[in-house]
């Protein structure tokens, strides 16, 4: 949307058009990872796209007047148990509720009926519900803030004038945004500053303040070159993606420090995106080796590992082949 907006209002359709095949061409090809990314819109509707995992969420949370609660409660006597440390390959080809039906089957028609009535105007969705409404939560984004806000306007005005632009912010002015209840995150500032004095992860601490989920699913997705800087309304913020403070550890351990933090990450290169991000959005090379280096033992990437009650490793690469 923001892109053909942009195009209809273009002072030079021709500069704006190539400069779109251009940013395609670079996030389709792998190719630099520039600033331009957060000023050139993107190419994924994020608002729709959190519409849509609102949708979702509405199934998972039985929401709506027509909801198959007997469906499900049928689905799960005959699906839970036997799928206990068994891969969803293997659930799906269990025996279902019914006769010569498969729990696979059954869960594929119990969701589908669900999405074919959803009717927006009768059915809550999940993403109008706010971030920590019933339970403390938290959601993660990158933002821009004072002299950030500042420069990402100018580069912005002057794109859309469809004239050359560089974008070069100063990372001082990026901050690790969260979304949530007032009250979670004024509890989590003052211990932040109590539990982790020095370190850069807390000082980048940001309180953006209560949102329905959608508003922060669409920023927390919206990672520079499928989605570009975005301001958020009212809070003179620039939201920049979802790469920030990769692992929350320290703001988990501080909104429950007498509870466990378990940590669901990456084999591997676990910040390999997010140094991209940062070093676009200003950081040196040794501030990305304070909060992001895998090499030594004083990065706080590590020391959030650490810090973690319990870490979960996958390994994304290699989904597709193996469905364990």
């Amino acid at each position: 949307q923001e892109l053909l907006s942009v195009v209809r209002q273009s002072d030079d359709i021709r500069y704006h058009v190539a400069d779109f095949i251009f940013g395609l061409e670079v996030l389709l090809l792998g190719g630099e990872f520039l600033p331009d990314r957060y000023i050139r819109p993107g190419f994924i509707n994020m608002d729709g796209a959190a519409e849509t995992m609102g949708r979702m969420a509405s199934f998972y949370a039985g929401y709506g007047p027509t909801y198959d609660f007997n469906g499900l409660d049928n689905w799960l006597d005959a699906c839970a148990l036997p799928s206990l440390g068994k891969s969803w390959n293997d659930l799906q080809s269990l025996p279902g509720s019914r006769p010569r039906t498969t729990c696979g089957q059954e869960f594929k028609d119990l969701y589908e009926t669900y999405q074919l009535d959803f009717d927006p105007d009768r059915f809550p969705n999940r993403a109008d519900d706010q971030v920590g409404q019933y339970y403390p939560m938290l959601a993660v984004t990158g933002v821009l803030v004072g002299d950030g806000v500042t420069e990402w306007k100018r580069a912005m005005s002057v794109y859309l004038s469809a004239q050359p632009f560089s974008f070069r912010p100063s990372f001082d002015d990026v901050k690790f945004g969260y979304f949530g209840q007032t009250q979670d995150l004024d509890v989590i500032q003052a211990r932040l500053n109590e539990m982790y004095p020095d370190k850069e992860h807390a000082k980048k601490f940001h309180k953006i303040g209560p949102t329905p989920w959608k508003n922060a699913l669409a920023a927390s997705i919206s990672e520079p070159g499928l989605g570009n800087g975005y301001e958020l309304n009212g809070r003179n913020l620039i939201g920049v993606g979802g790469w920030a403070d990769p692992l929350r550890v320290y703001a988990a351990n501080a909104l429950h420090p007498l509870g466990k933090s378990i940590v669901l990450t990456s084999a591997g290169d676990i910040n390999g995106f997010a140094r991209a991000c940062a070093s676009t959005l200003g950081a040196t090379d040794e501030q990305l080796d304070v909060l992001l280096a895998l090499s030594t033992d004083d990065s706080e990437i590590l020391q959030q590992l650490g810090a973690a009650s319990a870490v979960w490793c996958a390994n994304w690469e290699l989904m597709n082949n193996d469905p364990d």
